[in-house]
């Protein structure tokens, strides 16, 4: 994190906007350069992509003075804001990559965690639809008062204090940030996040007023403050979105337990797998940012296409969410008492995963199947208590951007299993066992367990093999224990010494059904 007064590192290109005609900017090479400057968080023009943008053939043109009308609202109003703070440069990821050259983009993209760290202010333009509409723009306006206060130095300062909506309840303030930053037009997209989380100063221009965030908190342009350090005045709790939610691994001021990184990680993928991406390739690169950053504040751990290699075998124990929507995983049971008597209780099934959650395969390769970004939709990780898999080596090309490939050398109890595919329809009518969707796997004709199936296109899968990563429960409660483990289906490949599988699933047991794997053989996999 850098501090307000120091000169920092410079990008390799930033928009000069310190120009004696405020109608022109310049593009400016900065390698090895220090100094300031400014950063815009927005959100681009849907559709193809804009003529104004940098590409190989406009670039050296750039380095020249151009008008500034050529570009879009949201662009005019940063150097608009980059100017009235009195610095001369900002940067804008439209105009500084090369956005028609793949390797400028995969080198800027990789630097983007020192980018957004070292900027003095984030810009964010969260009431900015996109960058055809800006973010500057005339408020409702509300009565206020006319306040002179003196200075230190015998001078005074005219102040206007006004409402900042109609109501001054706190409960309408406490409303103003979730509205304005939180359900912004910038709250759902993929990039967005990290751009957030790494800034060390941000400005959200919301709708009805300006926001503060840094590391010490969120503070209202009206005065009331959204969040300090965990003390929410109006009610905002420190939420997986928050700077201050991983600010314990990434402001540096502390040891980082492995336990700690670890949760910290993966409530991060859980929050960034709920958002959107224009192209579903950036998804390791969108994230790449704050991987570089994890990575700095921890001593020999090995990344790979979202996972870190101490974080093993946990982090392999992930899904698609078998929670939602609530609605449809409540099941309405009868249970029998010591009288004889019947009692009836609603229950949460977590046992499948609703059709709604599941998506398609990508077309193009985006991660190897062990990792939760090969595939679209929200993402929960799984304790494993007993963990019994062990990682042999794991390699990939391209560690923090988009990999072209990537392998997992994994050696574990391993059984093959049986499926027949989802149920079509509830089983046991009002009293219903099972849900719709769910996924029985059987051994010799008989039901042990069940999948959490990683796309739609898995959920037919007949042939199961099923490698143990451990074993999930209560300690003090054997009978709750369960074995979690890899569905998998192996690929046909000549000559491979190690047999190689592709992962479709997670799976588990039937609680206290721990035997499915007793005679198992232990066996090293390569997973891709």
């Amino acid at each position: 994190m850098n501090t307000a007064n120091e000169d920092v590192p410079l990008p390799s290109r930033l928009i000069d906007v310190n120009s004696s005609n405020e109608s022109l900017i310049r593009l400016c090479q900065c390698h090895e350069q220090t100094g300031k400057y400014l950063a815009l968080s927005h959100r681009w023009i849907n559709g193809l992509t804009p003529q104004w943008v940098t590409t190989q053939n406009t670039l050296e043109s750039r380095h020249s003075w151009f008008p500034l009308g050529t570009l879009p609202a949201s662009i005019v109003d940063a150097v608009c804001v980059t100017r009235k703070l009195g610095l001369q440069y900002l940067w804008v990821d439209s105009l500084c990559i090369i956005q028609d050259s793949q390797d400028d983009w995969e080198f800027e993209s990789s630097q983007m965690a020192s980018i957004y760290a070292n900027a003095h202010v984030t810009i964010f333009a969260d009431c900015g639809r996109d960058d055809n509409h800006g973010f500057l723009f005339s408020r409702e306006s509300f009565s206020g008062t006319d306040v002179t206060l003196p200075t230190e130095d015998g001078e005074s300062v005219q102040l206007n204090l006004r409402r900042s909506s109609k109501s001054s309840f706190k409960s309408i303030q406490s409303s103003l940030f979730p509205t304005n930053v939180e359900s912004s037009y910038l709250s759902d997209r993929g990039w967005i996040f990290q751009e957030r989380v790494l800034s060390s100063r941000i400005l959200h221009f919301g709708k009805d007023q300006i926001f503060w965030e840094c590391n010490e908190g969120t503070f209202a342009e009206d005065g009331h403050v959204v969040l300090k350090r965990g003390l929410a005045e109006c009610g905002q709790l420190e939420g997986p979105f928050s700077k201050l939610a991983y600010s314990s691994i990434l402001d540096g001021s502390s040891p980082v337990s492995q336990e700690a990184f670890a949760s910290q990680w993966e409530r991060l993928v859980k929050a960034y797998s709920t958002l959107k991406l224009t192209r579903g390739d950036d998804k390791l690169p969108a994230l790449s940012g704050l991987a570089v950053a994890f990575h700095s504040r921890t001593q020999n751990n090995g990344y790979i296409a979202g996972i870190w290699r101490q974080c093993l075998p946990k982090q392999l124990a992930w899904s698609i969410t078998s929670k939602k929507p609530e609605k449809d995983h409540q099941i309405f049971q009868a249970t029998e008492h010591k009288d004889w008597s019947i009692g009836y209780h609603m229950q949460t099934d977590n046992s499948f995963v609703h059709a709604s959650q599941l998506f398609r395969k990508p077309i193009t390769y985006r991660a190897p199947s062990f990792s939760w970004a090969a595939v679209d939709g929200e993402i929960e990780f799984h304790d494993i208590s007993r963990p019994c898999a062990l990682i042999i080596d794991f390699a990939s090309g391209n560690r923090f951007g988009r990999p072209k490939h990537g392998s997992l050398f994994i050696s574990g109890p391993l059984r093959q299993a049986w499926s027949c595919g989802p149920l079509n329809e509830d089983l046991g009518g009002v009293f219903c066992k099972r849900k719709k969707g769910y996924i029985p796997l059987y051994d010799e004709g008989w039901p042990f367990g069940y999948i959490l199936p990683d796309s739609i296109d898995d959920i037919n899968t007949f042939d199961i093999y099923c490698l143990k990563l451990g074993q999930e429960g209560i300690e003090k409660y054997p009978q709750t224990f369960s074995d979690l483990f890899l569905a998998l289906v192996p690929l046909q490949e000549e000559d491979t010494i190690t047999p190689k599988f592709r992962r479709i699933g997670l799976g588990r047991t039937m609680s206290g059904e721990t035997g499915f794997f007793s005679d198992a053989e232990l066996k090293t996999i390569e997973l891709v």
